[in-house]
């Protein structure tokens, strides 16, 4: 608590006990003038007052016009001390190139500490996948941004324009880390999204074309492999009602001109039908049976002998094993046969039909939005 100013005796003879209680008394007023639960009655400007209000905390203020700033706050447990969140030491909104990033902090970094973090806003996204950090250039040596313990950044890591970035010294490896939240995608990446409205950063591939000035890295990653309008815009890939495969690059010939109506090797060919209508060429080749009859009899012999018919008198023949009397033979003369051979059947012919109808090549499929990182 507060105490008023303790007056030390200008006059008069005291002793050492009463010199020593006396100055005692005026430390203590003074002390409780800069420290305590409440905050001083009558601060003078630019006084310092050790808030203890909080349990396990000191909070550092200074008075300065006509309140108190806080500064610090120490742990008094571990005696870990933090800036204060009102005090923006260690932030510093970015100046530079997007690739070549340079802040001003006041106060100045004065040299590197293994572990310590500083904060900066954005100027503008970072294009390649090893942007320089410089805390007040002329100082402070520049250092490559990595990510995720020393990976290269992706494009867009750093946002762009007015993103609030935090990234941590790693003295060993002399190189500052983004600390900041990172995308799991890169820019030109795919997303499956079952949601509607697809969220910032993103956009749906759609053909459109997009201003390479407001989304630069989309526009160097896609180029004018889809289509070149001109004017500072870039083409977005056309994907509404189609799927994508992996490009066919290394000689597998898995997807060709002559096997799919489209050259698979090359980045942003598209072809394919939802169906096809068979022609008499994509049919197999198939022969076809008739199933007839035949009929065919036995072979059938007439024999006779060197008899001559004169008479009346002449001998028996058989014929097919039936034996024919000798008067029903008239007058057959000599060694003769007669054999017969009789064959019937039957052909058919097999009828056409179908009706050239369209076959559906999609196969079973839901239809969601496949959202592209454009930011």
């Amino acid at each position: 608590m507060s105490q008023g100013p303790t007056v030390l005796p200008t006059t008069g003879v005291f002793s050492g006990l009463t010199e020593q209680g006396s100055i005692n008394a005026a430390l203590a007023a003074l002390l409780s003038l800069n420290s305590g639960g409440s905050a001083p009655s009558a601060p003078t400007q630019f006084q310092f007052w050790a808030d203890t209000s909080v349990a396990g905390q000191i909070a550092v203020r200074q008075y300065i016009g006509t309140s108190w700033v806080p500064i610090w706050i120490a742990d008094t447990a571990t005696g870990l001390i933090t800036l204060a969140a009102s005090s923006p030491q260690n932030w510093a909104a970015a100046s530079g190139t997007h690739d070549a990033i340079v802040a001003a902090y006041d106060p100045p970094v004065a040299a590197l500490v293994d572990g310590m973090v500083l904060y900066f806003r954005a100027a503008a996204a970072n294009q390649t996948a090893a942007p320089t950090f410089t805390p007040n250039s002329g100082v402070i040596a520049a250092h490559t941004i990595a990510k995720l313990g020393g990976q290269a950044l992706w494009g867009a890591d750093i946002p762009g324009a007015s993103a609030e970035c935090a990234v941590r010294y790693n003295l060993a490896n002399t190189r500052w880390e983004l600390i900041s939240p990172t995308f799991d995608v890169p820019v030109g990446g795919m997303v499956p999204y079952f949601g509607g409205t697809v969220p910032n950063g993103f956009a749906l591939p759609q053909g459109q074309n997009l201003s390479s000035a407001q989304f630069p890295v989309a526009s160097a990653v896609l180029g004018t492999t889809y289509g070149n309008p001109g004017g500072g815009n870039f083409t977005m890939p056309d994907l509404r009602g189609r799927f994508f495969f992996n490009l066919d690059s290394g000689g597998s010939n898995r997807i060709t001109v002559a096997g799919g109506n489209m050259d698979g090797t090359v980045l942003g060919n598209a072809g394919g039908a939802q169906n096809r209508t068979l022609a008499q060429a994509n049919l197999p080749n198939v022969n076809f049976n008739v199933s007839g009859i035949s009929l065919t009899n036995g072979a059938g012999t007439l024999n006779g002998n060197a008899a001559t018919n004169t008479n009346g008198a002449t001998n028996a023949f058989a014929l097919g094993g039936v034996t024919l009397p000798a008067a029903s033979l008239g007058g057959l003369v000599g060694n003769f046969s007669l054999q017969t051979n009789v064959s019937v059947a039957t052909q058919g012919a097999a009828a056409s039909g179908g009706s050239g109808t369209a076959l559906a090549t999609l196969p079973p499929a839901m239809g969601i939005n496949c959202m592209m990182r454009i930011a």
